[in-house]
């Protein structure tokens, strides 16, 4: 029983280290603030806490390096999709509006029923023959 107290001790030792390090490396305060909170905080625990306490930071740091490295990764990846996008949809409008003048100039010159000639339709589904 004495051997699961201690370990209870230690757990709830170490959590609260990493909560209070969570908290001042979330809180709003510059990194040299932050730092300087966590030193304070640290040399105030037990040495045989410290050691416990430093890995716990260190790998939360490390997680929060990784997170912060795929959003950023992430973050370029749908850019450049995005910008992809952006350029494929204005050179299918730019297609279009060819394709649609051809058709107008070609309804306008007679040229209606040349094979490969179409004009375009009205909502309606009917040929404009207005041009």
């Amino acid at each position: 029983m004495a051997k699961n107290g201690s370990r209870l001790r230690t757990g709830i030792v170490i959590g609260i280290a990493l909560g209070a390090a969570a908290a001042l490396l979330l809180a709003p305060k510059t990194g040299a603030e932050a730092r300087q909170a966590i030193r304070r905080k640290f040399n105030a625990l037990p040495e045989e806490y410290k050691e416990i306490g430093a890995v716990g930071v260190s790998a939360f740091m490390d997680a929060r390096d990784r997170a912060k490295s795929y959003f950023d990764v992430t973050k370029q990846q749908v850019q450049a999709a995005l910008a992809l996008g952006k350029e494929e949809t204005k050179r299918k409008q730019l297609e279009l509006e060819r394709e649609y003048a051809e058709r107008m100039r070609a309804a306008a010159a007679g040229l209606v029923g040349t094979p490969g000639i179409q004009l375009p339709k009205t909502p309606n589904g009917n040929p404009n023959t207005t041009g």
